[in-house]
């Protein structure tokens, strides 16, 4: 989160983190590889446009009713 505000210029309020290691891992094993696997880091990026996009279900679109 540093990194992306302090290097890459974004707004601190655009960054959401959520700790899911514990309930969602990857490896369920316990040995040295799937305590690697486990060990990560996933980033989505979104824009205004497919934020809006994903506003906009065929249900809310009054053209689709």
């Amino acid at each position: 989160m540093q990194y992306l505000v302090a290097k890459q210029d974004i707004p601190v309020y655009r960054i959401h983190m959520i700790g899911l290691g514990k309930e969602k891992p990857v490896d369920e094993g316990r040995s040295r590889s799937s305590n690697a696997k486990n060990r990560r880091v996933e980033v989505v990026i979104y824009t205004a446009e497919s934020v809006s996009a994903m506003n906009q279900s065929p249900s809310s679109n009054p053209v689709n009713r």
